[in-house]
């Protein structure tokens, strides 16, 4: 992987200090929603890839929400909870153009992704079986 997980989140940081939005609020919302969950996206796929040694393991977006909401340890489930509501959030910002996210909204989920990037590379081993591709 080119770039750093934490370098998406860092953008997603940056467009909620902008003042005034580069191209509107709601396009940085959109951005931000993006960039914040495809950060805990790749760090949880690469905390996985780490743990099994295999540096090409893929996994589809609802076959991880799915392995980490219904996982038997308490930890893993709630960072499945954190990831299952930044898709949301990506999924809405992405397909919902007829809503006006704001980066107010948008921006309430920043602990989200950050606690995902602080502490998928910890839970790993405790991870389920999750399905690839």
């Amino acid at each position: 992987m080119t770039i750093r997980p934490e370098s998406l989140l860092d953008a997603a940081q940056a467009l909620n200090r902008l003042r005034p939005p580069l191209v509107s609020d709601e396009v940085c919302a959109r951005t931000m929603a993006n960039r914040m969950y495809y950060a805990s996206y790749h760090a949880i796929r690469e905390a996985i890839r780490t743990h099994l040694g295999d540096p090409t393991f893929d996994v589809t977006h609802s076959n991880l929400v799915d392995a980490l909401t219904n996982a038997p340890d308490e930890d893993v489930r709630h960072l499945g909870e954190r990831l299952k509501r930044l898709r949301a959030n990506r999924v809405a910002s992405d397909y919902r153009l007829d809503e006006s996210p704001t980066r107010f909204k948008v921006a309430v989920h920043l602990s989200d992704a950050r606690y995902v990037l602080d502490n998928a590379g910890r839970l790993a081993r405790r991870f389920p079986h999750v399905r690839g591709r």
